[in-house]
């Protein structure tokens, strides 16, 4: 999957270049959102047999092989299993032989809403391609499926991405308090890697009891990159061993790339070599990778600020526009060293009648329901600040409010 955003990711990871995800606490937070979205899904499968991978990944496929020679001729639920083909590796979420078809589902915390528009309720464009925002789910459950469909050709593939539908609501047996996540440190490659095991401390959900997932079909999404997934796997494989860097061209593409750390040695200097470790770098400008003829630049050697022109900061029809005003003044005051504060920030404070308040707020929402009756990521306000000056030369005056009662807030906060 990362290979597909870019080729040279997937060296750099294999090489174990460090990356802003690895120490990302909100990443950190959404993945185990996605531990105990997988739980929920489980439980939909009372009769599911998890696949140790503790040990290693041949130990995985070994015992995934032996549970199902096992249950010939039967119906099996796996837990995450692990398969091998022609060098490529796939651990399904969630495998159901069912008679003559096999079901793979793929359990992801992103929303999807029954009945939604455009993006929320479907994969594909009017046109046909894949929504961007889609993109990579659907890669990954079509590489999944390949795979499948080599080792299983007597079986017809059903692919299925399970996720949580903002159209549903929660049961007070699926509310947040009912699930017990315990992280768990590893330390490999020098680097810290965290495992999460999900406990659900809730009530059986019953054979007709409902949750607030929903089981979408894939086929026609998968078809749509099913040749270049094929094609492109080969060449990842392949690049593997042994391990070699597959070409990949330099570009405002790799502005927010992972591996760019800000420092010699890091991934982003591995492939930009002398053009990465110039600062102040093209890439922190703002909207950096709409400026014209960026990747031009960067081809050139261009990456520092305070090298650009006016003519470098203009629009394709030769004019300035907002985008690059803001960027002229980022490299100048760059270059002066200099703040810059804009004139007419004066005016609008000093025309601003009094009483000033000046308002924080908290509020999240997250992919499992805190409460019975709300949907998933539905937003929960939970706690504000308000500072206030009433007249010139006030005193700050401070109100606060935080839920601190296991209910919904929200009516409260208001």
């Amino acid at each position: 999957k990362v290979a597909r955003t870019c080729s040279a990711k997937l060296f750099l990871k294999k090489r174990h270049f460090p990356a802003l995800n690895d120490s990302n606490p909100y990443l950190q937070m959404l993945a185990e959102g996605g531990y105990i979205v997988e739980e929920v899904a489980r439980q939909r499968y009372p009769e599911g047999i998890e696949v140790d991978h503790s040990q290693s990944t041949e130990n995985a496929i070994q015992l995934t092989g032996k549970l199902l020679d096992e249950a010939v001729g039967k119906d099996i639920t796996l837990f995450e299993p692990t398969f091998i083909w022609n060098n490529l590796l796939v651990r399904v979420d969630i495998f159901r032989r069912l008679g003559p078809s096999i079901e793979l589902i793929e359990v992801k915390s992103k929303s999807w809403e029954t009945g939604g528009s455009e993006k929320n309720g479907s994969f594909q464009t009017d046109k046909g391609s894949i929504y961007s925002d889609w993109k990579s789910y659907v890669d990954d459950i079509a590489f999944q499926t390949l795979v499948l469909e080599q080792l299983f050709p007597e079986y017809a593939i059903i692919p299925y991405l399970l996720m949580p539908d903002k159209a549903k609501t929660a049961s007070e047996s699926l509310e947040f308090k009912n699930f017990k996540l315990t992280r768990h440190v590893e330390k490999r490659h020098g680097k810290s890697f965290v495992h999460c095991k999900v406990e659900y401390l809730g009530k059986p959900l019953g054979e007709k009891a409902s949750d607030f997932l929903t089981l979408v079909n894939a086929s026609e999404a998968i078809d749509v990159v099913r040749e270049s997934i094929l094609v492109d796997s080969q060449i990842f494989a392949d690049s593997l061993t042994p391990l070699k860097q597959i070409a990949s061209p330099l570009g405002s593409q790799c502005f927010k790339c992972e591996f760019r750390l800000r420092k010699e040695g890091d991934g982003f200097s591995h492939c930009w070599g002398s053009r990465a470790l110039v600062q102040p770098h093209i890439a922190d400008m703002y909207r950096a990778g709409q400026i014209m003829d960026v990747d031009a630049l960067v081809k050139n050697g261009l990456t520092d600020i305070r090298e650009l022109t006016n003519d470098d900061l203009t629009t394709k029809k030769g004019g300035v526009g907002e985008w690059n005003i803001r960027r002229r003044i980022q490299r100048d005051y760059t270059q002066s060293q200099e703040e810059w504060i804009s004139e007419e920030m004066a005016d609008a404070v000093s025309n601003h009648q009094y009483p000033h308040h000046f308002i924080d707020f908290e509020a999240t929402r997250i992919a499992v329901p805190y409460h019975a009756g709300m949907r998933p990521y539905q937003q929960v306000a939970f706690q504000w600040s308000c500072h206030t000056i009433w007249e010139k030369g006030g005193q700050l005056e401070h109100n606060e409010w935080i839920n601190t009662k296991d209910y919904f807030p929200n009516f409260e906060f208001a």
